[in-house]
């Protein structure tokens, strides 16, 4: 029923995908079934952090999260799962990146490629939010759950991340069409998976993407350009009203959309606008 639940959400249908989520909740009263409840409440709080929200992450891990220092259990898995994303949620990326390498022996030592998939994919959002050196090792983990979801021809995981992907993803597409890529991902695979993962973020803000700007910082002039780019102005035409030249005002913009993790002006206007980076005093 969770699966379906999953489905009916993906098609755009999330008022049918509540309405089997509610039903689960009342056959598990009704049957006495309540130890079901532990998985089908980690499958909600799972939900709830796709948008980010620190409070629901703070609440899971405070009572129903399981030490990251202990060995992680088969039977819980789905509650791991969601353990690791609430320490991905609240910015704790070092126990998260921790407990997600213990969980990805485990879903290798059971030969279970699904969580070997995911396990990899949160490894890859972790190393990647972490930054500190470790973004090539977000890329690496990253490649290995593409090469592994083109022998299974699996998507949809890439597509719940979407909004933390979108700009790993877009990278990624961009190396593979490179003539000196000599790796084994098809480009094509990479393309569709940014595709979905685009389409995503316009549905939910993220693991990360319900932060607030407490530790995102932009200069002055970082400011005068999203504000420029806000009023529709071209690279060119900001360039001339701060008289730059336009290798600094691209310099600008690597800066903006790394700080954002957006790869497009588009993107990079919504997101600004969503975490408030032009509001006065901010």
């Amino acid at each position: 029923m969770t699966l379906l639940a999953s489905a009916l959400a993906a098609d755009g249908k999330p008022e049918d995908a509540r309405n089997i989520l509610s039903n689960i909740s009342e056959m598990i009263q009704r049957d006495n079934a309540l130890y079901l409840n532990p998985n089908f409440r980690a499958y909600r709080y799972a939900l709830t952090l796709r948008n980010g929200d620190r409070a629901a992450a703070r609440e899971w891990l405070a009572n129903y999260g399981e030490n990251p220092h202990h060995h992680p259990l088969f039977y819980k898995l789905y509650q791991h799962f969601t353990t690791a994303r609430a320490y991905i949620v609240i910015g704790d990326y070092n126990t998260a990146i921790l407990f997600l390498k213990k969980l990805l022996a485990l879903g290798e030592s059971y030969q279970r490629p699904l969580d070997v998939i995911e396990s990899l994919i949160l490894l890859a959002i972790a190393s990647w939010r972490k930054k500190s050196g470790s973004q090539s090792d977000g890329f690496a983990f990253l490649e290995r759950a593409i090469a592994l979801a083109r022998l299974f021809d699996y998507t949809q995981l890439f597509t719940n991340e979407g909004p933390e992907l979108a700009n790993m993803l877009h990278r990624t597409q961009k190396r593979v069409e490179q003539k000196e890529y000599t790796g084994r991902i098809p480009r094509g695979f990479v393309r569709s998976l940014y595709a979905s993962a685009q389409a995503e973020s316009k549905r939910s803000k993220g693991l990360t993407g319900g932060r607030d700007t407490e530790n995102l910082t932009f200069t002055e002039r970082q400011k005068t350009v999203l504000r420029h780019l806000s009023d529709g102005l071209t690279h060119k035409e900001i360039g001339e009203q701060m008289d730059l030249k336009p290798s600094a005002i691209k310099s600008h913009m690597i800066l903006i959309y790394k700080k954002l993790g957006v790869s497009n002006a588009i993107d990079a206007m919504i997101k600004a606008r969503e975490l408030g980076v032009l509001e006065e005093g901010q």
